[in-house]
């Protein structure tokens, strides 16, 4: 398939598609090896990536409770919690994104240059029969988990991408918006 096929045909999967079977490594170090040729601007490279598989996932799943029952504290609800210990559990892999803050390029170029080699590592996924989403919000924005990753200061984690094996399910025809609705051109 052309780069144009596969950027069309990639979709997100979500862990009750997941087939159950473990993503080969191979795969999830040339997810990552895409992610380093992301655009970045002055080559800060910011992008970093905690991978978690096998019983490492039971790790992440835990840290990952415990720090939602620290933000929430006596509003934290114990099926939520649950929650955070199941999902990472029924995934092959969970890939923490974080960005290391470089001063030298305002913070937003280095969120785009992160978001870019996501879309990379998706991509790559995609093409080689992996799938999975990118999860943001919450979590990711609390300052204490930030630490679990090896983020400090100024550093961000980004979300995680929860990856697995996906079925074969018939795909939803992609809504999106026609070139003429998006653009307009000058001259």
């Amino acid at each position: 398939m052309s780069a144009k096929d596969i950027i069309q045909n990639r979709r997100s999967a979500y862990p009750p598609q997941f087939t159950g079977a473990e993503i080969p490594r191979e795969t999830i170090i040339a997810m990552l090896d895409s992610a380093r040729f992301a655009p970045t601007h002055r080559l800060t490279q910011p992008w970093r990536f905690n991978v978690f598989s096998g019983d490492a996932r039971e790790t992440f799943a835990r840290a990952w409770a415990e720090a939602y029952k620290t933000h929430e504290g006596e509003n934290a609800k114990q099926a939520t919690y649950d929650k955070f210990i199941k999902k990472p559990m029924s995934c092959s892999h969970v890939i923490a994104i974080g960005m290391k803050r470089n001063p030298i390029v305002p913070e937003f170029e280095e969120i785009a240059a992160v978001a870019c080699a996501v879309q990379n590592m998706l991509i790559t996924a995609s093409d080689l029969g992996a799938g999975g989403y990118w999860s943001t919000g919450g979590h990711a924005f609390y300052h204490t988990f930030k630490p679990f990753f090896g983020l400090q200061g100024d550093d961000r984690l980004l979300g995680f991408l929860f990856l697995g094996m996906p079925r074969n399910l018939p795909l939803p025809p992609r809504e999106r918006l026609s070139v003429d609705e998006i653009s307009v051109w000058h001259g």
